[in-house]
């Protein structure tokens, strides 16, 4: 009988890829708002330098000229006040939807996650139903090995050594190019 094998999709990215891209994007989120704060500041830093150098450029003025002069910085001080109100929502709005982003792409990972076991555990339910029974019977002699069982047990076997070195779930997941969920339940099956 020929056995179904499910294979996962070269294309799409692995475990370790999408943590790798989910932390970066993490790490990434906070420089890039320190960035946009410092700019912001900069540029206020300079228009209150141009308001007071353009203050000290004034010749003395009469006392209701300077009563005026004073209103209108207080107006400009409202102003800068008003933009810096604004820029500090903006950035509390902007960190919100990244970090709901992230929060959307873990769990995202996390389905992917299990849909991938789930398809492990299905595709080796399969393989284990359309694998004939091994029967005692007399004068019968041992059925063949076929290239895939064989490739299957040298995996199951590399899995087993690497096991037996102390190395994680995860770490000979990625040294065999296998999914962690099938060396998990490889391992499982031997303590079976």
């Amino acid at each position: 009988m020929n056995a179904i094998l499910i294979q996962a999709n070269p294309q799409e990215p692995a475990e370790g890829e999408a943590q790798a891209a989910s932390d970066f994007a993490g790490m990434i989120a906070p420089y890039l708002l320190l960035a946009g704060v410092v700019m912001l500041t900069i540029v206020l830093l300079g228009k209150v330098r141009k308001t007071s150098k353009r203050a000290a450029r004034q010749p003395d003025l009469e006392p209701k000229e300077r009563i005026e002069a004073i209103r209108e910085r207080a107006d400009n001080g409202t102003v800068l006040q008003q933009r810096a109100a604004q820029t500090v929502e903006l950035t509390r709005e902007l960190t919100a939807v990244i970090d709901n982003r992230a929060e959307k792409l873990e769990i995202l990972i996390q389905h992917a996650d299990e849909r991938i076991a789930r398809l492990e555990r299905l595709s080796q339910e399969a393989e284990q139903r359309l694998t004939p029974r091994h029967t005692e019977s007399t004068g019968s002699a041992e059925r063949p090995r076929t290239e895939a069982t064989l490739a299957t047990d040298a995996l199951r076997q590399q899995i087993y050594d690497l096991a037996d070195q102390g190395h994680a779930t995860n770490e000979i997941a990625h040294r065999l190019g296998q999914h962690a969920g099938k060396v998990e339940l490889i391992l499982a099956l031997r303590r079976a």
